[in-house]
């Protein structure tokens, strides 16, 4: 086989490891043969309205079952159970398809079955394979690696008339590791390849080319004192159809040279990826800043997803002042695509954030943020005089504070405000702002919670204004531990363009009691009173009894 020369290298440098760190059994004794969990519950619901558009049964029921195995703490078999007044089910495990197991031992960890792994972002990126893979990660030792062989893709025989098809793919690759943490260098190679004999292609009614990808890869990390550097450089070289094979690739003439390790040909394209990332952690400040850059038409074959064609630049800065009473965070990013100007219009990315804290007193904070995301579509290419086509902004505010009445007898008031909009090149903007103010108090000898609260919420879309507003109080109250009483009231008021719509009450009481950590038992009530105020509109009211009990094994 082609591979055969490189895994065999593989094997003998990551057994070398091994044999240096293989020296007892572990704990596998501790583990116990089988174990079993679940619970079951029961719940009942009764309904009273007198809505006539509501099709829902006044009285119903349901019975749950859930039961797990489990086999050395590897194998799961779940069973459930479910029965209710409209519909029944059950479910029992099915012979596992995909099964993988990931044993440990010392320093080393083995991977085999289904099983997935990363060797990092742009080459092996946790895509699911079928094989082997092994991982020696040393406490005290420089050197750490880790390799995989196996299957990424069986191969789906083309059904004549539809043309859908898919070759078998299967890939290798190794990760070696010098260093710590914090400082050390990464080498990363990984190659996966299609058959293009797995399938009989004379079925297919489009064609599908089998491919092979090469890829290489350097990451390095540097601590010097408080400050972090991480980079990685990336290469992928990848022939879109291995059938290709009457010309030679041109622009890197190596990779014609070799052997059974790459296929290149006219289709093959080399690009790369570049990520940067810094980080300086002071005292009172930290400042950190982030470059990425993936070339048109990067692709790797072991990476579920990748956003090719994108270019990035991130800072952020953080400081802490008057004695850490005093929080400041920003960040900035800038992104753009069309890298090599191939298109004739181009995206551009402005995102900005901040968020301030300030502690004024033992009682009283305040929290700020804000954030505004800016998209906009330029042309790269002369078609007419205007140079921008689309537009896109979303803003985000919030605020909040907090004041601390009493510590004897906790209470507090809380006001938080938050305020979104988005608007587009065309001025159709969305907006929303909720404002909430709330008393809280506390009585630790009685256990007795209360609270009162007043909500403001107005959305603005679609040419409408709809504004919802009222007070909630609640209070709640433990028992012996066990029991827990609660309730509440809310008056709402709703209106759309300033047309009163509802007058909405809802009155809700729940008890809740729990018996040795495994018995919980609920009850809960609630009233809906919406009175319209529309004429020609009923209006509805609503009761809602509810009975629910659980165990836990």
């Amino acid at each position: 086989m082609r591979i055969a020369t490189p895994l065999l290298f593989i094997c003998v440098f990551m057994m070398s490891i091994f044999l240096t760190q293989a020296q007892d059994l572990g704990n596998i004794s501790d583990i116990p043969v089988l174990k079993a969990s679940g619970g079951v519950g029961f719940n009942t619901m009764y309904t009273n309205t007198n809505d006539t558009t509501n099709q829902r049964d006044p009285f119903f029921w349901q019975f749950q079952a859930n039961l797990n195995l489990n086999l050395l703490g590897i194998i799961d078999a779940p069973f459930s159970l479910v029965l209710n007044s409209q519909e029944n089910t059950v479910n029992q495990p099915a012979l596992p398809t995909q099964f993988g197991i990931s044993p440990n031992y010392k320093a080393v960890t083995g991977h085999f079955g289904y099983r997935t792994m990363r060797f990092s972002e742009y080459s092996l990126g946790g895509l699911m394979f079928l094989g082997g893979g092994l991982e020696v990660k040393p406490k005290d030792h420089w050197l750490s690696g880790s390799m995989m062989y196996g299957r990424f893709s069986e191969a789906l025989q083309p059904i004549e008339g539809t043309g859908l098809g898919k070759y078998e793919r299967r890939g290798y690759g190794i990760r070696l590791n010098a260093g710590d943490n914090q400082n050390y260098v990464s080498l990363i190679g990984f190659r996966a390849r299609d058959d293009s004999t797995s399938i009989d292609t004379s079925l297919l009614t489009e064609d599908i080319a089998p491919q092979d990808n090469l890829i290489w890869a350097i990451s390095a990390g540097k601590q010097l004192g408080r400050f972090n550097i991480n980079a990685e450089y990336t290469t992928s070289a990848i022939t879109r159809d291995t059938r290709n094979d009457d010309v030679l690739f041109n622009d890197f003439s190596y990779y014609n040279n070799l052997g059974g390790l790459f296929y290149a040909n006219a289709t093959t394209v080399v690009r790369s990826a570049i990520v940067l990332n810094t980080n300086l952690a002071m005292d009172w400040y930290n400042v950190k800043f982030g470059y990425r850059r993936v070339a048109p038409d990067f692709s790797s074959l072991g990476a579920t997803s990748i956003n090719d064609d994108l270019e990035e630049i991130s800072g952020g800065l953080g400081f802490q002042l008057f004695e850490n009473k005093v929080s400041v965070n920003g960040d900035l990013g800038v992104q753009r695509n069309n890298l090599d100007k191939s298109a004739a219009e181009g995206i551009r990315k402005l995102v900005t954030s901040f968020n301030v804290f300030w502690m004024a007193s033992q009682k009283l904070n305040f929290n700020a943020s804000y954030s505004n995301f800016n998209s906009n579509t330029v042309r790269t290419a002369t078609i007419d005089s205007d140079t921008l086509e689309f537009f896109q902004v979303s803003t985000n505010g919030s605020f909040m504070t907090t004041y601390q009445l009493s510590q004897s007898t906790p209470q507090s008031i809380v006001f938080n405000a938050n305020y979104q909009e988005a608007t587009d090149a065309d001025d159709n903007a969305n907006n929303a702002f909720n404002g909430n103010v709330a008393y809280t108090v506390a009585f630790p000898e009685s256990k007795l919670a209360g609270s009162a609260s007043y909500n403001y919420n107005i959305t603005s879309a679609a040419g409408m204004d709809i504004l919802t507003l009222g007070p909630t109080v609640s209070l709640s109250k433990p028992i012996r531990e066990k029991v827990n009483l609660a309730m509440s009231l809310s008056l709402l008021k709703s209106s759309i363009d300033q047309q009163d719509q509802n007058n909405i009450t809802n009155i809700n009481f729940s008890c809740r009691y729990t018996l040795k950590q495994k018995h919980s038992f609920a009850l809960t009530y609630l009233y809906t009173d919406r009175k319209s105020m529309v004429e020609g509109v009923l209006s509805v009211t609503e009761n809602r009894a509810n009975i629910n009990y659980n165990y836990r094994f």
